[in-house]
């Protein structure tokens, strides 16, 4: 399988000739667009017809508030929102990708209950390790494992994460 990520992968002019050419040798092409202007119904149309099986769109807050300062700019949830829309509407399996942190922990039940209604293939949530971003500026958005903190699994999955 090859994954496409980026950054931003559909800022490549030569994208679809790459996903041709993978589909071509026999690979299963994914692709991880970014929640930006160029993530359309369109492009992802494009994408299908070069050969890609699915797609992988992160969202990392139940709410706008949550996932765009996360993200870093104001109205990526929207579009994040609209990306999961297209790709049902195009019947591409989408592996939704969460990154847990301290600022959206508090959300993930809120987080899956949005995404029951998704009709997504996967949900992947990591949990950050500290670098770049991670740890610049003082952001504390991992989390670290603190003993005696045994309330794990009270709760649903939020309540697992108040273990860490």
């Amino acid at each position: 399988m090859l994954v496409l990520t980026g950054g931003d992968p559909l800022k490549r002019a030569d994208l679809f000739d790459l996903i041709r050419h993978a589909a071509g040798a026999g690979l299963h092409v994914a692709l991880t667009p970014s929640a930006t202007p160029l993530a359309t119904r369109e492009a992802f149309q494009g994408a299908r017809d070069a050969g890609v099986r699915a797609l992988g769109i992160s969202l990392d807050g139940a709410d706008a508030k949550t996932h765009d300062a996360f993200r870093g700019w104001e109205g990526s949830f929207e579009r994040t929102l609209r990306m999961l829309a297209d790709a049902r509407e195009l019947d591409f399996p989408v592996q939704v990708n969460t990154s847990v942190t301290r600022r959206n922990f508090h959300q993930i039940d809120a987080i899956a209950e949005l995404l029951a209604g998704q009709g997504i293939a996967m949900w992947s949530v990591f949990f950050l390790i500290p670098v770049g971003r991670g740890v610049e500026g003082g952001i504390e958005w991992d989390f670290r494992l603190q003993k005696g903190r045994g309330e794990a699994f009270e709760g649903g999955l939020s309540g697992f994460l108040r273990f860490f």
